[in-house]
């Protein structure tokens, strides 16, 4: 993969710079021409936002920083993963492909944009949790929220549009599809976000994307047709 040569790719240039030895090796190279079907052009532009976007999360100093659970650059998201804001949820579903669960009633108020920079670089932990398996990496990962309790606060532009960049041109990862579940009582409000949350997508994502509405029991049983049965 070669390093792009335009304005996108300072973050990229600079990592190539200070930590070759941790950007350009073979096996993360490998991972991101997997994520693509092996095709340069896309992993070499999905290199360029990954370490963009890492630099935008962590910043210069502290993107080459091992990210833990106890470790320092995760420090301020220890309050979220206690209330289990984003989850991997154990095991893969009957295709193989992990899942990784998005509780939109314990996003923290006021969701200014700093706490939404915040949940972003939680997410982008648990993303990375699940790379570390070899099934996921192969058959893709799953994304489901559930929309229990979604305000008209939690529509942020801002969030929602750093999250679609992560999950569709970012992370060396198949996405291959995404479920929002909820109960009756937000179907309205969800309706009305709904062009907005499809707005943001790419194409291919729009066509993997599902709503699921009513009891537990109904999403349950909808979720099961799709090889989530936990």
């Amino acid at each position: 993969v070669n390093r792009p040569a335009d304005a996108e790719a300072a973050a990229f240039a600079d990592a190539c710079e200070r930590r070759p030895e941790f950007v350009l090796t073979e096996p993360l190279k490998s991972l991101f021409l997997d994520s693509v079907d092996y095709d340069p052009k896309l992993a070499a532009r999905r290199m360029v936002t990954y370490w963009d976007m890492k630099y935008f999360l962590f910043g210069r100093d502290r993107a080459f920083d091992n990210a833990t659970l106890d470790s320092s650059v995760m420090e301020e998201c220890q309050q979220d993963i206690a209330n289990g804001l984003v989850v991997q949820l154990p095991g893969v579903d009957s295709f193989g492909r992990g899942l990784v669960l998005v509780n939109v009633s314990k996003l923290p108020s006021p969701l200014d944009e700093a706490t939404q920079n915040r949940c972003l670089k939680l997410l982008w932990y648990v993303l990375h949790l699940t790379l570390r398996e070899e099934r996921v990496r192969k058959n893709g990962l799953v994304l489901i929220h559930n929309m229990d309790g979604f305000k008209s606060e939690h529509m942020k532009v801002h969030m929602l549009s750093k999250m679609a960049i992560m999950l569709e041109y970012c992370l060396p990862l198949k996405l291959v599809a995404m479920h929002d579940c909820c109960e009756q009582k937000v179907r309205w409000l969800l309706s009305v976000a709904l062009p907005l949350f499809k707005w943001l997508m790419n194409k291919r994502l729009r066509l993997r994307y599902l709503v699921h509405y009513g009891s537990a029991e109904d999403i349950y049983s909808a979720l099961k047709v799709y090889g989530i049965t936990k």
